[in-house]
């Protein structure tokens, strides 16, 4: 039997046990020994509130079923489940017991048949492999060559730099495919029980968000993606099971054992209208790693701003004229993600683009938190020079809507709002009875927000290139703490 459930990432029997599927929950026959669950539980919660879990969890003849959990290399926290209605477990994590950080857990699960955990081999939390580095830069490194007539026309170069790190320059890039690149030898794990490749590198130019590593075997198959980086140090964790096939690579996973050389690539694909700029990056070392199975849960300190927005796994919708485009992209420090829009140019008025975002359902408990707000925080910028600024939509739970106007340039700024500079937008669909002059935006009804950027606000520079990147909205208290 298979039921239909919405796309909220679940989990569904087979030899895979544990394993991410769509839409679908199957509920295994009696006295089967293969499990199935669905995670429910909130992936973003705040310290100081109790924190529901909750599992759809089929497997035959369960004699009970726990939640377990730990913050980095913490002990093990047990927390029994308890059976709510067919096939589900729920239970609490007391407030007073939660602390910022990331949560990781699991289930345990005790059946006639054996003690099971899912997701598959969480069971393996303790089990560290030795270290090991598949290719580091040092001062015997030597400098590969750069093809000097794959860019364009663009001078390019590779250098070891004191700081023991290869760096790869460009002037620029012509029209795609222009490229260049180069290859290092590494050395193959003999134990394939790494899961994750760990690349510490960073940008050295300002336009440069992304370069692509890829990872080639003895047999010539070869697997990667493209890795952000920021102009810090930043340590990017890839999951080897997302890696993709390379250059005519037939479907198939990587096989770290085989490993024989490290290709670094980037190129015009990757930087768009941005190509003819100076791009470089800077790579100090790749590494295997495994990591701990188990699902994350984000726990913000008890007196953080409340985010509204931020990138999640959720889709986003682009609404407006014809010539638009949308991507997820690197955000504003290392680790956070941001959602660009841009288009080459906006028609005569009204032309516009925007997108809207129910806020998460995380914060239902923190209603009362969302009272004593008195100011929105935004996290944004502008691509473009002549985009100047972007609309800003917070709507209530009744559909009233308060908006303003929030200036941008093109560097990557915190931008508060006082609560009490928005308005009323009367132009917009709305209650009959919400608007007055007395009326006020209530915080704690806030249902979701709303971005929109068009020909209105930028004037004789509409037919110009405009975009945004947008990182996160929050509402923030009196006395709140700064964004660390």
């Amino acid at each position: 039997m298979a039921i239909q459930l919405p796309d909220l990432g679940l989990a569904k029997p087979g030899a895979d046990m544990g394993r991410n599927v769509e839409t679908e929950f199957y509920a295994p026959k009696p006295r089967s020994t293969t499990l199935a669950v669905w995670w429910q539980s909130p992936r973003r919660w705040r310290a100081g509130y109790d924190l529901p879990i909750r599992a759809t969890l089929a497997a035959g003849d369960i004699n009970d079923v726990a939640f377990q959990f730990r913050y980095a290399d913490g002990p093990v926290r047990n927390l029994p489940l308890r059976p709510a209605e067919p096939y589900t477990y729920v239970g609490e994590i007391p407030g007073r017991s939660l602390m910022a950080g990331k949560l990781l857990g699991r289930l345990e699960v005790r059946t006639a048949q054996g003690r099971y955990c899912l997701p598959q081999d969480s069971e393996r939390w303790s089990e560290t492999p030795k270290p090991f580095v598949l290719c580091e830069v040092t001062k015997d490194t030597l400098a590969p060559e750069l093809d000097q007539a794959s860019t364009g026309g663009y001078a390019c170069k590779a250098s070891v730099v004191s700081e023991l790190a290869l760096r790869l320059r460009s002037a620029g890039f012509g029209e795609p495919p222009c490229a260049t690149g180069c290859r290092l030898p590494l050395r193959a794990p003999k134990d394939g029980v790494y899961d994750t490749v760990c690349i510490r590198a960073r940008a050295t130019e300002p336009d440069t968000d992304l370069f692509e590593l890829g990872l080639v075997q003895r047999d010539g198959k070869a697997y990667g993606c493209a890795v952000p980086v920021w102009r810090q140090w930043h340590d990017t964790r890839l999951p080897i099971r997302e890696l993709h096939p390379l250059w005519g690579t037939p479907a198939g996973a990587l096989d770290v054992t085989q490993l024989k050389e490290l290709s670094l690539v980037f190129g015009a694909w990757l930087y768009g209208e941005r190509r003819q700029q100076p791009h470089g990056f800077e790579i100090r070392r790749v590494a295997p790693e495994r990591t701990p199975r188990g699902w994350e849960i984000d726990v913000a300190p008890a007196v953080a701003p409340v985010e509204l927005f931020h990138v999640d796994d959720r889709p986003l919708t682009l609404q407006g004229q014809d010539e638009k485009s949308m991507a997820i992209v690197r955000g504003s420090e290392p680790g956070r993600q941001a959602v660009r829009v841009w288009t080459r140019a906006f028609g005569p008025a009204p032309s516009c683009i925007g997108f809207r975002r129910d806020v998460p359902e995380e914060i239902r408990p923190l209603r009362e938190v969302l009272k004593a707000c008195d100011a929105i925080r935004i996290v944004a910028r502008a691509t473009q020079p002549a985009t100047r600024s972007l609309e800003l939509v917070l709507l209530e739970q009744d559909s009233a809507p308060w908006g303003t106007v929030v200036p941008l340039n093109t560097e990557w700024r915190e931008i508060t709002v006082k609560l009490d500079q928005l308005r009323f937008f009367s132009h917009w669909s709305h209650p009959g009875n919400r608007g007055s002059a007395t009326d006020r935006f209530q915080p704690g009804n806030v249902s979701a927000v709303s971005f929109c950027f068009g020909a209105w606000l930028f004037g004789e520079h509409a037919g110009e290139p405009h975009g945004i990147e947008v990182e996160s909205v929050s509402l923030v208290a009196p006395g709140q703490q700064p964004k660390q």
